[in-house]
């Protein structure tokens, strides 16, 4: 019942039958460093119910796993994109950046090359706008943001556009062929970037939502939802850190969002909602629950994972045709 009702977990199996819970999107990978990290580090190949299947697979609850692996192997940096759990995330990180640190540096110094060059700033930044930056981040030094960058723990183009903020528009060594930051190229949002990107919890935007980005103090980028009332109160205060951002075109993950309902006091309304929303295939990873003083109406709230707008508007339909709901929409504080 407790997986019916709230699916926000996979429980899948070792080959020796003990069972392991991850959370509701997790992969292979994922499944390989809760085993151990030298496990995950060295994984080639996995089976699946005893069938080989990508490493990037979702788990479902049930699933037989069995890691291969291979002592030569090391984490690939692509492994980043598709893992769930802060556990693989860092191992793989800590890998690339221990083991590969001059090819991170490198990796790091070319994609920020390109970002800045996208800007039409030189990429031979002057002493004084380095320690600028330096000063305004968490790195001790410029290999160490490069590294960051090369390992994906921040993003090339949001640090192109802290320094494009930092020289005022205006650069001393290339001329700049935008006239503000609005007109620049939209910054390409998967949902796949890690701890440089996240989705504001205010109004947690999904695909399809028309998006803004607050560009943080740490050189990483919140998104908003373009009519969210946290994101204007704070684009009067600080104007000049905002960005254009759009989705991108493969998302291949869920995005949370809230939805709130009146419903019926009576038997079973909560048991039939919860699987409406799960039959629209959507899970559920938080449920709370409202009762009115006169115990007729309750107001119940679920925060689910949907794919975008075309998604959660189906599940918003179905809901709503369930007996005894009264009312249902999206919230947003």
């Amino acid at each position: 019942v407790k997986v019916d009702l709230f699916p926000d977990s996979v429980y899948v199996f070792t080959p020796k039958s003990k069972i392991i819970a991850l959370p509701r999107g997790a992969t292979a990978i994922d499944f390989a460093y809760s085993i151990h990290t030298g496990i995950g580090d060295h994984t080639v190949a996995v089976k699946i119910n005893n069938e080989t299947a990508p490493l990037r697979t979702e788990l479902r609850n049930g699933d037989i796993v069995e890691i291969v692996t291979d002592s030569s192997s090391r984490p690939s940096p692509t492994w980043l994109s598709f893992v769930r759990t802060g556990k693989a995330r860092s191992a793989i990180r800590h890998h690339l950046r221990t083991i590969n640190l001059p090819e991170s540096i490198l990796l790091g110094q070319q994609l920020l090359s390109q970002a800045l060059v996208n800007l039409g700033i030189a990429p031979e930044l002057p002493a004084p706008l380095v320690e600028r930056l330096l000063n305004e981040s968490s790195a001790k030094s410029l290999d160490e943001l490069h590294a960051d960058i090369g390992i994906g723990k921040r993003m090339a183009a949001l640090v192109a556009r802290h320094i494009f903020g930092l020289i005022g528009g205006e650069s001393a060594s290339a001329p700049i062929d935008h006239n503000s930051a609005s007109e620049l190229e939209p910054v390409t949002i998967c949902g796949t970037e890690g701890v440089s990107v996240q989705l504001a919890p205010c109004c947690l935007p999904i695909p399809g939502d028309q998006i803004v980005g607050q560009l943080r103090r740490d050189q990483g980028l919140l998104v908003h939802t373009s009519d969210c009332g946290v994101a204007k109160r704070q684009r009067v205060k600080e104007p000049d850190r905002w960005i254009a951002v759009k989705w991108g075109m493969e998302l291949n993950r869920r995005f949370e969002t809230r939805i709130k309902l009146l419903i019926n006091n009576e038997k079973g309304i909560l048991a039939r909602v919860a699987a409406e929303i799960g039959e629209s295939d959507a899970n559920i990873t938080y449920v709370g629950m409202d009762e009115d003083k006169e115990h007729v109406l309750h107001q119940l709230r679920f925060t689910v994972q949907v794919k975008d707008r075309v998604h959660l508007a189906g599940l918003l339909r179905n809901v709503r045709r369930v007996n005894g709901v009264t009312r249902i929409l999206r919230e947003r504080n």
